[in-house]
């Protein structure tokens, strides 16, 4: 069976900023998130709606960068507000929620999904979850890909974005996960991306680098905030102890 290897990306506090609100969850993603969180957002803004394993994966990682269960309620709440009444949203989606950010049932910490999980999950119509570069064909990452151009300031490269869709169609997500990274933030990595949480740390640490943010300016900024998320590991890696993958499902609300 394959592990995860890598840093430990299941604690919530190693990758909060404390500028992660339901306000700014869009700008934000559209800068720092892996594709696979970016698709569900992306998916979520567009219809309103996504099918629990979707709002599963995307609620995790959104607690696990930093945004607050308060925040996470309301950003559910709005984008589902073109479909579903406030009262229908709080009775059936709310307490999933709550769940998941371990305030409800019996209250377990949960970890967002790795790479492995994340790769692993299978999906029909209708559902955004899982890798895109394991579920999406060679033409619909192409477009998924050039998309990225419109909606980062940092363009992808059209070479690196090509050398994605190849390592995906491979079977090797994960580099072309890093290739992706590559090709938006313009650094190189010698490693795959591990963890959608790695991908962010990584992603924040390259603009705080640009914009001349030391990890003590973070700290100061945010309140005595945790210190900055751990580097992207070089080399070999060595395994770490992590929380078992959690699927929690208080809720199969579809």
């Amino acid at each position: 069976m394959r592990r995860y290897l890598g840093d430990d990306y299941s604690s919530v506090s190693s990758q909060r900023r404390g500028d992660v609100t339901a306000a700014n969850v869009h700008n934000i993603s559209a800068k720092h998130f892996p594709l696979c969180m970016q698709n569900l957002t992306q998916q979520l803004h567009s219809e309103h709606h996504l099918r629990h394993s979707g709002r599963q994966q995307l609620t995790l990682f959104l607690k696990s960068v930093g945004l607050p269960m308060e925040e996470a309620i309301i950003f559910w709440r709005t984008e589902f507000g073109p479909r579903t009444p406030a009262d229908k949203f709080d009775k059936e989606y709310a307490y999933a929620i709550r769940h998941n950010y371990g305030k409800e049932g019996k209250r377990t910490d949960y970890s967002a999904h790795n790479c492995l999980n994340v790769i692993r999950m299978a999906g029909g119509h209708n559902e955004h979850h899982g890798c895109p570069y394991r579920r999406f064909d060679e033409n619909a990452l192409r477009s998924a890909l050039s998309k990225l151009n419109a909606l980062t300031k940092l363009k992808c490269d059209s070479g690196k974005a090509e050398e994605a869709v190849q390592k995906a169609k491979g079977g090797h997500y994960q580099i072309a996960c890093a290739c992706t990274f590559e090709g938006t933030h313009h650094v190189s990595t010698d490693v795959g991306i591990n963890h959608p949480s790695q991908y962010y740390a990584e992603s924040r640490k390259v603009y705080d680098e640009r914009d001349g943010i030391t990890p003590a300016t973070a700290v100061k900024q945010e309140g005595g905030a945790s210190a900055a998320p751990p580097a992207m590991a070089s080399g070999s890696m060595t395994p770490v102890q992590t929380r078992p993958p959690t699927s929690p499902s208080p809720m199969q609300t579809v």
